[in-house]
């Protein structure tokens, strides 16, 4: 376990910001992921939503891209996918320039497709998060999320499962540094897993910072009927930290 207390070994004035790629399909637990990576002080960039804490944390960008090639729920066409190679590489350097000075992230169901088509030289200078919750699950969270597109939602899901499969093992060989995230590891294992996320993202979280990732996690679970026994948090003493 390690020390909250202290700040990050590797200060900013003499590190390399981290260019984090968050790798989920549909219902994976990829936006608490990133509410939680927002309070352990990534930056994410201007995001798609009202605020922050309603965001989905999908760069809009990313959408734009990829919705000239796919569809949510609906049957993939690689072909048209791989047209996106161009437009899709220049504006995420676009992002991490803009951004160069902070440790930041990107992440879109999207990107589970998008990324098959970049060349491992573009793949070589990420970190990559990858959700690794259980593929029936995501299918059954999305299958109730959406009903009218429950039908075809197996094949669109399965076929974003291998994409971003295929993605982690080329990182794999690249020598890219992977962290793997279980959302439903969250209900029995929270602490320690957003602890090892703060230790992998190395950005200085502190003991208040885990306390208020945790906390978003909870606020879930109550919401959704679940329980899970934590110390109590003022809401009002939570510094949420700007975009």
């Amino acid at each position: 376990m390690f020390d909250l207390t202290k700040q990050s070994s590797s200060p900013a004035a003499y590190r390399t910001m981290k260019k984090i790629i968050v790798l989920g399909i549909h219902n994976s637990g990829s936006t608490l992921l990133c509410r939680m990576m927002h309070h352990l002080r990534v930056n994410f960039g201007e995001l798609h939503g009202h605020n922050w804490y309603g965001s989905s944390y999908e760069q809009v960008w990313i959408g734009n891209i990829m919705s000239r090639s796919m569809s949510f729920g609906q049957p993939l066409d690689w072909e048209r996918i791989a047209e996106c190679q161009n437009d899709l590489t220049k504006r995420i350097n676009m992002f991490f320039q803009q951004w160069a000075g902070l440790d930041s992230a990107i992440k879109h169901p999207f990107l589970c497709a998008g990324m098959t088509v970049l060349d491992d030289e573009v793949l070589a200078e990420f970190s990559f998060i990858h959700c690794t919750r259980p593929l029936e699950n995501s299918i059954k969270g999305a299958k109730a999320a959406y009903p009218q597109l429950a039908e075809g939602m197996t094949e669109y899901q399965n076929a974003l499962h291998e994409g971003k499969n295929s993605i982690i093992a080329r990182a794999q060989k690249l020598g890219c540094n992977i962290f793997d995230w279980n959302y439903d590891a969250m209900e029995t294992n929270g602490r320690e897993l957003v602890e090892n996320l703060a230790q992998w993202l190395d950005t200085g979280a502190t003991k208040v910072n885990i306390e208020q990732a945790l906390s978003l996690f909870d606020e879930r679970m109550h919401h959704f009927g679940g329980l899970v026994e934590r110390p109590h948090i003022n809401k009002d003493s939570i510094e949420y930290p700007a975009t």
